[in-house]
């Protein structure tokens, strides 16, 4: 980058090292953690029934199990999970990098990571009501991610 860098670009850069960092640390803390338990699924089932009134319950039953149902989901698959989503955070990161040190090939980089890391959330939990509303949000903040790092494309070579 042989111009200065504006702001709004550090800022973005910023904002997406820290993003990536805590995407980073969760990942290892997962893939250090280990699977859920079944006694330990069973235990959050239990302690969101208790948090929720008959009302709530009633309307919200069915969200319940399927949030047991993502748990049992990802535990199935958490090493895949959290190993691919840890390996997609540096490619992340690395082209965030490239990005700021005004190479254009982080920004097609950063285009593959915010595709694959929709990619495993749709493989997965597409099939829920709560993973479609979590890979349509992390799709529609990539999309702006993208768009936004689009505009200063002409700060790179």
């Amino acid at each position: 980058m042989t111009e200065k860098r504006p702001g709004g670009f550090i800022t973005l850069c910023i904002l997406s090292w820290i993003y990536i960092g805590f995407e980073i640390i969760g990942q290892i803390n997962a893939l250090f953690s280990g699977r859920m338990t079944d006694d330990q699924i069973r235990d959050y089932k239990i302690e969101l029934l208790k948090s929720q009134t008959e009302e709530t319950l009633e309307i919200m039953g069915g969200m319940i199990d399927e949030l047991v149902r993502i748990l049992e989901v990802t535990r199935d698959n958490m090493y895949f999970i959290a190993g691919a989503d840890l390996i997609f955070a540096i490619i992340g990161g690395v082209a965030v990098y490239l990005m700021f040190q005004g190479r254009k090939i982080g920004f097609h980089l950063y285009i593959i990571y915010s595709l694959l890391a929709v990619a495993v959330q749709t493989y997965f939990f597409s099939g829920f009501t709560v993973g479609v509303i979590g890979i349509v949000f992390t799709a529609v903040i990539s999309i702006i991610f993208i768009l936004i790092y689009r505009t200063y494309l002409k700060l790179m070579r």
